[in-house]
């Protein structure tokens, strides 16, 4: 994780996508994230998905 000084580089504002405490940084949470599986129909149909469980037979794609 790279973390900016952003008091060293001349930047009045930065977004970061991580809760924390930063010493002469003022945080306000801007919004709160939902994370859920997508695919499309045609893979679904491939692999047979037809519950959340189903979910174990196929590899995931993770954003992180």
């Amino acid at each position: 994780l790279l973390l900016v000084d952003l008091s060293r580089v001349g930047i009045d504002l930065g977004l970061r996508d991580a809760p924390g405490r930063w010493p002469g940084i003022t945080e306000q949470l801007l919004f709160r994230e939902e994370l859920f599986p997508v695919c499309s129909p045609a893979f679904q149909d491939l692999k047979k998905l037809k519950s959340p469980v189903d979910l174990r037979k196929v590899k995931l794609l993770h954003d992180q």
